[in-house]
């Protein structure tokens, strides 16, 4: 069965933060929201448009299974944020590395043209969807 947990405590970038787990709105949703763990600015003037970001969180999967993360539509929208590299695909493999625990970041770019924009930390940044997958014969 798959689950979100904490990354153990020597992989954590933010250990003095309560972390949020992943959850689904509610029974009708799909994807599992992630939390902003801090709070993030990106000054368009000074050319700071790319901001990576970790959640403290890692998810175990089954060997047929991936985790997709894409930015919430109302974060791209409102605020002309995407992932940069537009989808995260976490395999399950990614569990446990030996680098980090399999702390999800996530790759934040902002394409606007405003000056300053700021998301606070809590916010709903990304959804999460867990798919199963088939692999080929050869």
């Amino acid at each position: 069965m798959s689950r979100f947990e904490i990354v153990k405590n020597e992989f954590r970038k933010y250990p003095r933060e309560r972390i949020r787990i992943p959850v689904r709105t509610d029974g009708m949703s799909a994807t599992y929201d992630f939390y902003l763990t801090e709070d993030v600015a990106f000054h368009n003037s000074y050319g700071y448009r790319q901001e990576l970001v970790f959640t403290d969180i890692k998810v175990k999967l089954a060997p047929d299974e991936v985790l997709l993360l894409f930015i919430r539509n109302s974060v791209g929208t409102k605020n002309n944020i995407m992932l940069a590299n537009g989808t995260s695909v976490i395999n399950s493999s990614y569990y446990g590395n030996s680098s980090n625990d399999g702390n999800i970041g996530l790759s934040l770019y902002y394409y606007g043209d405003k000056d300053r924009v700021f998301l606070k930390k809590g916010t709903r940044i990304a959804q999460g969807i867990i798919v199963k997958y088939q692999t080929v014969d050869n």
